[in-house]
This record gives structure tokens, C-alpha cells and sequence, in this order.
């Protein structure tokens, strides 16, 4: 339907970001990163204590420091004319049980968060009432339409409601939702009290077909489609259509590709400043196949641009937290600490 995909959006935006507390790291992460910190050090430290023992070389000092539970370490201090002396083996065994300790730690925190995803520990935890979902309750699990899908994040949970209101091209998601008006969703809701479920309209999943932003070189661009106007109704090529969601705004622009070709005037009536135009626009191709100029983000999604929730106010089960740093730190110390291993 349009240009650059999600994939190559993301490439083009990918940077390393620091961790800088109430700047990138949001203060509700803090704790959790410092345990996550305090627990991939310590072990490192102190596995690089017990090879060094297990191989004779004695150790002189061992310690560990926190200030204020955030900037934490540890050391392991062994003789060093014993480390020199020991044989190859034994030197290889101290310098790389910190790392094996740490490789350990973050595919164990992985299957911790596998396991508790089956539990129920994760989830899209609320913080305003939505979808008869109360504030601090998180989803776990949705089903309808021919979808049933566990929830394990907030973006998971977003991600998803938005497939359902028929917004899985842009997203480079092509599951297929078989809804109809009347239809209901069933929300499975998870709570301190134990679980319970929410049957949710389908019509409550759905945005305006209110264009956003579209590719300059694309069909609807060039047949004076704006940003800002709304498409209120398409015809051409055998179809006559009344839209009132992106979602259908989607599967009419798919099904008018499939039936017309490259050169093709479609009939397109948008509302503009409470003014309505009708558009005549030509169909243009690009790689063979019809394409109008839309892409990620061109049309409204739920959570982002509209709906009764948005992604501010959904956040990470406590469990969900402490796993994602126990992977990221664990992780992150095995490959620094791989980096400096010279060849004995």
C-alpha cells in the first residue's frame, strides 16, 4: 500500500541511547535496573573468586559497594604472581566465569519470562479504566474475530488491537480478522483478587479514516488527497463504498488493487475542513502493483492517536520489569567483559 516498511523506518532511526535516569530511563524503571545490577555484578565477581580458588590461586581481597542501591559493583582481587604461574587452563576458567555466569543468568531470566508469560505474570497493566478493564488490572489474553492471542507487554497488547480494527497492512501484519458489526471481543483480565473477563463491542476497536501523512509520489497524493482529510466514501472498478474506519478505509484500498490496474480513475470523497471534495484519482504503479502512498502511521492507530487508552498510560507487570534488565544487564556485562580476552 505504500513505501518504506516498518523494518526500514526503524533502520533508518536506530541509534544507542544512554541510560540517563529521568531523561531516557524513566525513575519507575530505576529499581529494577538497580537489581538487576546489583545481581549480574556480584555473581560475576564472585564466580571469578571461585575459579580462581577452585584452581589453587589465592585470592586477596573480595568486596562490593552500592551507592544508593543504583551504582553498584563488586571485585575479586586474585595474587597475581599465582595467576602468572598457573597453567593456561586455569587462567582461561577465572577470566571467563564472569562471563559464563552472566550468559547463564540472562537465558535463565528468558526462561523465567517464558514461564511467566504461562502464568499469567505478564500482561498490559492499566493506569486510567478502558475497555471495562479497571486501573491498575493488566489484559492477559484477547479472543475474538478469529484471533486468540495471549498478551505479554503494553506494545504486545497495542499491537494487537490494532490487527483487530484492520490495521495489520500498515504494520506488516497480514492475520486475518473476521469481524462484523454486533460482534464481540472477550478481554481475559488479571487482578490481585484472581481473573476476570470483559466482552467489548468490536466497533469500540476501530479509528477515523483520517489521513495522517502519505508519500508525495503515491496515488492518492497525486489525485489531491491531504493530510488531514478524512475519507468518507471510494468508488471505481465495480466498487461503491461508505467508509467509517481506517480499518475499512484498509481492506477497500486492497480490494480496489486487486481489481483495477495501473492508469484507472478511482472516485474518492474526502472531508476536508468540514467541506466535502470529491477526488478523481488515477491509479499509479510501483513495482507492479498499484500503490496509493500510504505507510506506517498514515492512518490513525488505537493507543497512539486515538482510542479510550493510550501507550503513556499502559505499563509492565513488576515481573516483566525485572526480567528485561536481568536479560539486558547480564547480557550487556558478558559482552564487555568478553571484549578485553586476549589470546594466554
Amino acid at each position: 500500500l505504500g513505501g518504506a516498511s516498518v523494518g526500514e523506518a526503524a533502520a533508518q532511526s536506530a541509534g544507542v541511547t544512554p541510560i540517563i535516569p529521568g531523561v531516557t530511563l524513566p525513575w519507575d524503571q530505576l529499581p529494577y535496573l538497580a537489581v538487576a545490577v546489583v545481581v549480574a555484578v556480584v555473581l560475576h565477581e564472585l564466580m571469578h573468586g571461585y575459579a580462581a580458588l577452585r584452581y589453587g590461586i589465592p585470592v586477596k581481597s573480595v568486596g562490593v559497594f552500592s551507592l544508593l542501591y543504583v551504582l553498584s559493583g563488586a571485585f575479586v582481587e586474585p595474587d597475581e604472581e599465582s595467576f602468572k604461574k598457573a597453567k593456561t587452563e586455569a587462567k582461561v576458567a577465572v577470566l571467563a566465569s564472569g562471563v559464563a555466569v552472566n550468559v547463564a543468568l540472562a537465558l535463565a531470566a528468558m526462561a523465567l519470562g517464558v514461564a511467566g508469560a504461562w502464568l499469567g505474570l505478564q500482561g498490559a497493566v492499566f493506569g486510567v479504566e478502558a475497555y471495562g478493564v479497571k486501573p491498575g488490572d493488566r489484559v492477559l489474553e484477547m479472543r475474538g474475530c478469529g484471533l486468540q492471542e495471549k498478551i505479554y507487554t503494553p506494545d504486545d497488547f497495542l499491537t494487537k488491537i490494532n490487527v483487530l480494527a484492520g490495521m495489520g497492512p500498515l504494520l506488516g501484519i497480514n492475520k486475518a480478522v473476521e469481524c462484523k458489526p454486533g460482534d464481540k471481543v472477550t478481554l481475559v483480565v488479571g487482578s490481585w483478587l484472581g481473573r476476570y473477563t470483559v466482552e467489548v463491542d468490536y466497533a469500540e476497536f476501530s479509528t477515523s479514516p483520517k489521513i495522517m501523512w502519505l508519500y508525495t509520489d503515491g496515488s492518492l497524493y497525486r489525485g489531491g488527497v491531504r493530510p488531514g482529510d478524512v475519507v468518507k466514501r471510494i468508488e471505481g472498478c465495480g466498487i461503491s463504498t461508505d467508509i467509517t474506519s481506517s480499518g475499512q478505509l484498509l481492506s477497500t484500498l486492497r480490494e480496489i488493487r486487486e481489481r483495477c490496474r495501473s492508469g484507472d480513475v478511482v472516485k474518492v470523497v474526502v472531508e476536508r475542513n468540514g467541506t466535502s471534495h470529491t477526488l478523481n484519482v488515477t491509479l499509479v504503479e510501483r513495482e507492479g502493483r498499484i500503490y496509493f502512498g500510504l505507510g506506517p502511521g498514515s492512518l490513525p492507530l488505537l493507543g497512539y492517536h486515538e482510542g479510550p487508552v493510550r501507550r503513556d498510560q499502559l505499563y509492565n507487570t513488576d515481573f516483566t520489569r525485572l526480567v528485561f534488565w536481568l536479560v539486558v544487564v547480564n547480557y550487556g556485562l558478558a559482552v564487555l567483559n568478553a571484549l578485553p580476552i586476549y589470546p594466554l
